[in-house]
């Protein structure tokens, strides 16, 4: 089994701290924060050359970035727009996933409305995800934390090709 950790518990860690304690506690990945302007720097405004010296410097390490979290809530009307530039910062740092929420019940829909919603949009980003070998993971969150909600939306919204398994 590999042990990663999210960026979440160190924000004032720039990449350099952040590599080395994955390495200096023997963790095998690391899970960045993205849309939180932590100090490590890997944001969507991450010029090619941050992201090249971030993906090169975890390689260097023997860490692999393994999942992007992100604040993406597939309940939301802009995550359509949102999500390209969040998919090619994963592709870019040969990231396998980004993590995602369905997010709460938007104002005046039901939660069946609302999955109907989260699964269409998943299946549209997922196309685009899955074209730059990018996987959505789902976390059970808010309004979506129980298992017989997160699951529902996801019974059929998956092409083959879109639900590819990554092995990490």
């Amino acid at each position: 089994m590999k042990v990663s950790f999210m960026t979440f518990a160190c924000p004032q860690w720039r990449l350099p701290r952040v590599v080395d304690a994955a390495v200096g506690h023997g963790y095998h990945g690391i899970e960045f924060r993205t849309d939180a302007q932590h100090a490590h720097g890997i944001e969507v405004t991450s010029g090619k050359s941050q992201r090249d010296e971030a993906r090169k410097r975890c390689r260097g390490s023997g860490i692999e970035i393994c999942c992007l979290a992100t604040s993406l809530q597939f309940a939301t009307d802009h995550v359509i727009a949102d999500a390209p530039a969040r998919i090619e910062l994963a592709a870019d740092l040969e990231c396998p996933a980004l993590r995602v929420f369905c997010g709460p019940i938007p104002e005046g829909f039901t939660i069946e409305q609302t999955i109907e919603k989260v699964a269409a949009q998943l299946r549209q980003v997922a196309a685009v995800a899955a074209d730059h070998n990018v996987q959505l993971w789902l976390e059970t969150h808010d309004t979506f934390s129980l298992g017989a909600y997160a699951g529902r939306p996801f019974t059929l919204p998956f092409t083959t090709r879109s639900a590819r398994r990554i092995r990490w």
